[in-house]
């Protein structure tokens, strides 16, 4: 079992070199048992909380989509919703041991229903403010529930995973360009210097009350490196030059500095958020680093079998419709 409190875990977030406001969100956060004290005959101060060992890891990265003001509260809502539907909602008994079969497609749920609960929470905001009709927010969140890895979701922000030296997509970005390609209409390349081909036709908000959230599956293990970033940095940043950081750079905390770097010195034309969580050997002793993370990238503490395949997996993603596209 891996002990939790080993990953090294940092998240940093750019405005680039272009932009005058900050769109995007981040969380790092660990999903705890806690138990709130009102009164007690032992030594504990009244409303104290107890909180127990880590039985999960989120990661988070949220880029919003509009006018600068709309944009970041879209980004915004979405990673406060999220929140709540994982303290208040979200199975729980799925953390904390291999997860059963049964456990697993229980928790699946939990993560498509929370992101729909945000486009709900979007979308009610939008309806009373007209100069917010329309904002949205790409969303794609990491859960480490050790060794299994689940993610959701929407949007181009990208999950990475690096195993054994090599990196892999785990997300797939739901942009116009993308259906194209997985349409076999065109290359990637052909796709994306077409006009609008960055256009997203999944996003949560935006014009559709619609969303389909895509659900990834994976396997974790010692010595592996999750990333998640917005993209101000993988449209700046190639794979290769991605691997390379990775496996050059040690600590959590290096690999998001050099990574907002590189995308800044190759033009830093959208914000940059990038969250990186390195799984190290138990035997290790905690990086001194892991105490200034909570402070740093204001992590939070969150109340409340049969192996998954090594390869991520997830429903085909559809041909876009037009009332569904919006335009970054």
């Amino acid at each position: 079992m891996m002990n939790l409190s080993k990953m090294d875990c940092f998240a940093k977030t750019d405005m680039g070199r272009r932009r005058a406001e900050n769109d995007d969100q981040y969380l790092v956060a660990d999903l705890v048992k806690a138990v709130r004290i009102q009164s007690t005959s032992l030594s504990y101060d009244d409303y104290s909380k107890v909180s127990g060992d880590s039985q999960g890891k989120v990661l988070l990265v949220a880029d919003g989509l509009g006018n600068p003001a709309a944009g970041s509260r879209a980004s915004t809502l979405a990673v406060d919703e999220t929140i709540n539907c994982m303290v208040n909602r979200m199975y729980w008994s799925a953390f904390g041991h291999a997860a059963e079969r049964d456990d697993q497609r229980l928790l699946f749920a939990d993560l498509v229903t929370a992101l729909k609960s945000c486009q709900r929470r979007i979308h009610d905001e939008a309806e009373w403010n007209v100069a917010k009709q329309g904002m949205g927010t790409t969303l794609t969140v990491a859960i480490v529930n050790w060794p299994a890895l689940h993610v959701v979701h929407v949007g181009d922000s990208r999950c990475y995973l690096s195993h054994d030296g090599e990196l892999q997509q785990v997300t797939q970005d739901h942009t116009l360009a993308q259906a194209r390609v997985d349409a076999g209409e065109c290359t990637i390349a052909d796709a994306q210097e077409s006009l609008g081909g960055g256009a997203l036709w999944n996003v949560v908000g935006g014009k559709s009350p619609d969303i389909d959230p895509k659900v990834y599956n994976s396997s974790l293990s010692i010595g592996d490196t999750l990333l998640l970033c917005t993209d101000g940095l993988h449209k700046h940043v190639t794979d290769d030059e991605i691997a390379d950081i990775l496996h050059k750079r040690h600590s959590a905390r290096e690999v998001c500095e050099d990574l907002v770097n590189k995308a800044n010195a190759a033009g830093g034309a959208d914000n940059i958020t990038v969250a990186v969580a390195r799984f190290h050997d138990t035997k290790q002793k905690p990086l001194v680093q892991d105490q200034e993370v909570a402070q740093e990238t204001g992590a939070a503490e969150l109340g409340g079998g049969e192996k998954i395949d090594s390869a991520p997996q997830a429903a085909t993603i559809p041909v876009a419709t037009p009332s569904k596209v919006v335009s970054r």
